[in-house]
């Protein structure tokens, strides 16, 4: 695992979700300024309350979920609530977090060149 410590983020505040791609393993999320959060592995949405609106595994995605809920909301702030989890929230409310889960992969590419 490679884990969520001593990386900032805080260029993506205000910056608006333009796209979001859901491909065969992937989900990504591209904002208006053109930076990116592609996501690899295992994430959650998390209502305004704190409980689970979503959650699965990139490479295996629910075309259920309904992402769409996250365009053209801007990325507000982001936490560390402990080393294996960042959780990302936005304007509308919802929390998307990203999960290290895996020993050996990377679980996500945030530009312009972090890799966790």
């Amino acid at each position: 695992m490679h884990k969520f410590i001593n990386f900032n983020i805080n260029h993506l505040a205000g910056d608006e979700v333009k796209e979001i791609e859901i491909g065969d393993y992937n989900i990504l999320f591209t904002f208006v300024s053109e930076n990116f959060i592609n996501i690899f592995g295992k994430w959650a949405v998390l209502n305004p309350d704190g409980s689970i609106l979503n959650n699965g595994n990139a490479e295996k995605p629910d075309p259920a979920v309904n992402f769409d809920n996250f365009l053209h909301c801007k990325f507000e702030k982001y936490s560390i609530p402990n080393p294996g989890e960042l959780h990302i929230k936005f304007s509308n409310g919802l929390t998307l977090v990203i999960y290290d889960n895996d020993p050996e992969f990377e679980c996500c590419a945030i530009s312009p060149d972090i890799y966790i």
